[in-house]
């Protein structure tokens, strides 16, 4: 077994990929909102307001949220949902689309998937 996690940067991308990820067959995957620590300092820190000022302002008017997703599968199906998210996402490398890790699960326990009939 394996775990994909997957952080997109832009809430805008996230459709198309779910569309093309249940297109594919692939349904069991989990979904969190999420957001970068810089953004969280920017937003409490008194300090970094003092130091970013306007940028502070306009970075909080302009952040896309970001959305966090989890795939726990064999690698064969790990491996489909790689190619799926590089197929849909385009390359990950380029600023501001996001990024994923595979890391192998060792154990896991309970959300077992349901049989289909």
């Amino acid at each position: 077994m394996k775990i994909l996690t997957l952080v997109i940067n832009d809430d805008k991308r996230v459709d198309k990929l779910l569309n093309a990820l249940y297109d594919a067959g692939i349904e069991g995957g989990t979904m969190l909102d999420s957001t970068g620590m810089h953004h969280t300092m920017l937003d409490r820190d008194d300090e970094m307001q003092t130091h970013y000022g306007i940028l502070r302002s306009y970075l909080k008017r302009s952040r896309a949220h970001s959305k966090t997703l989890f795939f726990v599968e064999e690698e064969e199906t790990i491996a489909k949902i790689e190619q799926i998210i590089t197929d849909t996402l385009g390359d990950l490398n380029e600023p501001d689309i996001g990024f994923m890790f595979i890391q192998d699960v060792v154990r896991m326990v309970g959300g077992s998937k349901a049989k289909k009939n």
